[in-house]
Order: C-alpha cells, then sequence, then structure tokens
C-alpha cells in the first residue's frame, strides 16, 4: 500500500501538521497545544464541571484528567467541590490561570488566522463545517450511486499523444474499468463486459476488468482517453464524468454501474 492511498495517513500526517504549528505558537507559555485550548475553553467559560469541559472540548475523561492534573500543578486552575453537592467538582481559573488562558485565546485566534490564510473564503466556511456528523453525512452513499470512482488513473498505455493511433495499444486491454471481484459479483458483472458508468456528471460505456487491485465499493478508470482517430473514438473519456459538486471545493464523484446498452 502506498502512503498515499490511505486516507488516515493523510489525515493522521495534517493532524501532525497542525498540532506542531500550534504547539510552536504556545510555546513561549510553557504548555502544550492541547493544553493551551483547554486553557482558551475555560477564558470562555470555567466554574463548569469537568463533564462539561469534556463535552467542549470533545476530549476523553482519562485525556483531559491528565491535563487538568498538569495545570492544577502550574497554579492555572483550582478543583472545588460547589456547596449544594458536594460530588460535584467545578474546574475554576486562578488568578494566574485567567492571566494564561487569555493570552493562550489570543495566541490560538493569532495562529488560526495564520493557519488559514492560504485558503480563499469559501474553503475557509467549508472547513469550519467539517464535523462528525457532516462528514458522515457526505460519506454516506446514496442508493443510486453506491460506488466511488477514482478518475484519471495513470497506466502505462494512456499516453496521450501517441493514443490518437490505436495501433500503440493493438492488443492490450488499454481502457479498462478495474472493479473488486466482490462489487462485480454483487452487480452479477463479468470480466471483460461492457458497462456504462453514470455520474453526476454524465455516462460512459467502457469494458470491465474484475481485479483485487482496486478496493471494495471504489472503480478505477484511466485518464487520456475517448480521443478520436480517424472518426473513431478509442477508449472512454473520464473527465466527462467528473464534476465538483455545488457548494463544495473537492469531492469524489458518485458512480453506480449498469451494462453497457
Amino acid at each position: 500500500m502506498k502512503k498515499t492511498d490511505c486516507i488516515f495517513f493523510q489525515f493522521a500526517k495534517a493532524n501532525q501538521l497542525a498540532s506542531r504549528f500550534l504547539s510552536q505558537k504556545v510555546s513561549d507559555l510553557n504548555v502544550t497545544s492541547v493544553q493551551a485550548m483547554v486553557l482558551g475553553f475555560l477564558n470562555a467559560e470555567d466554574k463548569i464541571t469537568s463533564s462539561e469541559l469534556g463535552r467542549r472540548t470533545e476530549l476523553d475523561s482519562a485525556t483531559l484528567t491528565g491535563i487538568l492534573d498538569r495545570l492544577e500543578a502550574a497554579g492555572f486552575i483550582e478543583r472545588r467541590g460547589t456547596p449544594d453537592d458536594r460530588r460535584s467538582i467545578r474546574i475554576h481559573l486562578t488568578r494566574p490561570g485567567q492571566s494564561m488562558s487569555r493570552e493562550a485565546s489570543r495566541m490560538i485566534t493569532e495562529a488560526n488566522s495564520e493557519f488559514l490564510q492560504v485558503l480563499t473564503d469559501g474553503q475557509e466556511r467549508e472547513l469550519h463545517n467539517v464535523n462528525a456528523e457532516s462528514e458522515k453525512a457526505a460519506l454516506t452513499m446514496a442508493p443510486e450511486f453506491p460506488l466511488v470512482l477514482m478518475a484519471g488513473r495513470h497506466v502505462s498505455t494512456n499516453a496521450n499523444t501517441l493514443m490518437r493511433d490505436p495501433a500503440w495499444n493493438e492488443g492490450k486491454r488499454a481502457c479498462t474499468l478495474a472493479m473488486h471481484p466482490a462489487d462485480a459479483a454483487s452487480l452479477k458483472l463479468t470480466d471483460g463486459q461492457s458497462v456504462r458508468v453514470k455520474t453526476q456528471a454524465g455516462s460512459e460505456a467502457i469494458e470491465l476488468e474484475v481485479t483485487d487491485t482496486a478496493h471494495i465499493g471504489q472503480v478505477v478508470m484511466p485518464h487520456g482517453f475517448g480521443l478520436v482517430y480517424n472518426g473513431r473514438k478509442c477508449g472512454a473519456n473520464v473527465n466527462r464524468l467528473t464534476k465538483t459538486p455545488t457548494g463544495t471545493s473537492s469531492a469524489p464523484p458518485f458512480t453506480v454501474m449498469c451494462p453497457a446498452g
């Protein structure tokens, strides 16, 4: 597996980059980036329970407890019981903690602005709208589009200038749609069959290649085909199948498979 093929690796590296960036910005405070963010939340409102702080920060109980222990040892917070319920412990900022939390909030705000300055206003709004619920909804496959098309696969047969002469690929399976055997079986499709790929943008007929090099739920189509030579179209043009959905800066096209007519 290539690291660029693993979305979880990409997310992990992006998280590392963002954490390192913020850590550098708050390093003068002698706190970690996560401690600074917790102080920032407390700057907005303290005297709250640790469970409420956990909901706001989306940190699990064990992680948050360790952070609060260190902030309390540094003299920035105090845990105090409430008079009417001794079992309820609330987090209070100390006087040094109030000063530190204001400074942490200021630095985080500056870091946000600097980190996001490479994005357009639209991209920034889209990024701020990303959360677990929105991502789950976006990744839920519609019944009419059950597969994800990976558009633009590079193969040794798609040299564009030579592709204009079909002799370049004589005797080869030059332009095929790769599909995992499990998906082919569920759709009752066979290797070598002509199928039609339908997306929100258009449709193209193409030869099916059943192979375990494709992931389940994904089909892969090469670029560089669909050109015309002596009045005959050579292969399928993947560019006719892709588009950016309204309101987003990037997204994979969803596809549905059916036999070609």
